[in-house]
C-alpha cells in the first residue's frame, strides 16, 4: 500500500510516457467531465478466465470510489482513478487508468467515451489492460458544475466492468452535442 500511496502523491510524475504522447486533441477543447462515485461490489464484474481479484485485505467499511477526469493534460485522454477510502478517511489507489479516446457520443442525457487504454501506471487488479478497448459512460441530469452521473461505468474488453450507480461531479460541453 505504501507505494499506491507515494504514486498518489506523485501524481502525474509517474504516468507513462505514452499518455504524455497521446494523440493532439480532437475533443479536449470541446468537452470536460469530472465524476466521482461509490462503486458497490456488486456492481462489478470480470471475465470468469481472469482470477478474481483479492479484495481481502481491505476492511468491510473500506469504500471502492471511482473518479473520472477528462481531458488529461490537455490531451483526448481520460483518467480513471479507482481508490479506497479506508475507515479513517485515508485514500489508497486501486488501479489507475489512462484511456486515449477515439470518440465520443452525447445523446439523450447519456454520453459515452470510447479508446483504448494506454496507460495502466497503478496495475489493474484484473491482469495486463494497455492497448485493450474500453467505454465508459453513462446518463447526467445536466451540465455544468452539479452534474448527477448514473448508471456510470466503464468496460475494458475481455477484462472487467464496473458500474458506478450514482456519482457526482461536472460536465462542460461547448459544441451542439450532435457535433462531437
Amino acid at each position: 500500500m505504501n507505494s499506491r500511496r507515494s504514486f498518489l502523491a506523485g501524481g502525474a510524475a509517474a504516468l507513462s510516457a505514452s499518455a504524455l504522447h497521446a494523440a493532439p486533441a480532437r475533443y479536449a477543447t470541446r468537452v470536460a467531465l469530472v465524476s466521482d462515485g461509490e462503486a458497490a461490489f456488486n456492481f462489478l464484474l470480470w471475465n470468469p478466465s481472469l482470477n478474481a481479484p483479492d479484495f481481502s485485505g481491505l476492511p468491510p467499511s473500506a469504500k471502492i470510489r471511482v473518479k473520472n477526469t477528462f481531458p488529461y493534460q490537455g490531451r483526448d485522454v481520460l483518467e480513471t482513478l479507482v481508490y479506497a477510502v479506508m475507515p479513517d478517511m485515508t485514500t489508497f489507489p486501486i488501479s489507475l487508468i489512462y484511456t486515449q479516446v477515439d470518440d465520443i457520443k452525447v445523446a439523450g442525457g447519456a454520453i459515452a467515451f470510447a479508446g483504448s487504454v494506454i496507460s495502466n501506471p497503478v496495475p489493474s487488479p484484473f491482469g495486463v489492460i494497455v492497448g485493450k478497448p474500453m467505454v465508459i459512460g453513462g446518463a447526467f441530469d445536466q451540465t455544468g458544475p452539479s452534474a448527477r452521473f448514473e448508471f456510470f461505468g466503464g468496460m475494458v474488453a475481455g477484462s472487467h466492468v464496473t458500474i458506478v450507480p450514482v456519482a457526482h461531479g461536472s460536465l462542460d460541453i461547448k459544441t451542439p452535442w450532435n457535433s462531437l
